[in-house]
């Protein structure tokens, strides 16, 4: 569900990955995947990107 909150800066080792797109002047999450599922982004490049894959 989107939110009206800024992410946080800074890196944390979770298994699930957030993408955040800016909208005025709050980021409003656009989508989350978790371990085991991909994050599918379609613009400004086409890309698959699995959890799993970044974090051991």
């Amino acid at each position: 569900m989107p939110t009206s909150r800024q992410p946080r800066s800074g890196w944390c080792a979770t298994s699930r990955l957030r993408l955040y797109r800016r909208q005025g002047r709050h980021y409003v999450e656009q989508s989350a995947a978790k371990r085991g599922e991909a994050l599918e982004i379609a613009e400004p490049v086409r890309a698959t990107i699995r959890p799993e894959q970044l974090v051991p």
